[in-house]
């Protein structure tokens, strides 16, 4: 199997701690873009940011995001891996079987100055079971940086 990983490499801004109410979170990620050519076959469709806040903030009330390591599955343009770092997530990592909506998150990522994410371009289903290949993914992409500081 093959993957391919892309990460952030910007200077680290704390940006999560601006976030403290919902609207200000459906205000931030509304600007993330939508696919722009969306794949029928691949049932890709862009999540409404009122929808997407509302989601991730019940998700932070119920303590499954802040300082926590966050999967995305099929994270298309990224809303929820972005917005889970912007509501304190540790890292998070999307993946995605669609080029164009890694390289769109990987921009939307960047511009919105957040570092502890990463994307892997990947059909869910090729990890057959084996949780290795994204374990080893995760030291990669948020560990080993952090070691080489030492």
């Amino acid at each position: 199997m093959i993957l391919n990983i892309f990460t952030i490499n910007n200077k680290f801004v704390d940006c999560m701690k601006k976030i403290k109410r919902k609207k200000h979170l459906e205000m931030r990620i509304q600007s993330i873009p939508p696919h722009p050519k969306p794949k029928v076959e691949l049932e890709q469709y862009a999540t409404p940011s009122v929808i997407a806040s509302d989601l991730l903030w019940n998700a932070l009330s119920l303590g499954d995001i802040e300082n926590k390591n966050i999967l995305d599955l099929g994270c298309g343009c990224g809303i929820f891996s972005i917005g889970s770092c912007l509501l304190g997530a540790d890292s998070a990592i999307g993946i995605d079987i669609d080029e164009e909506s890694i390289n769109l998150a990987l921009k939307t990522a960047s511009d919105f100055s957040i570092d502890n994410i990463g994307f892997i371009l990947s059909d869910v289903f090729d990890f057959d079971d084996d949780l290795n290949n994204l374990m080893l993914m995760f030291c990669i992409l948020f560990i080993w940086p952090q070691l080489r500081n030492f």
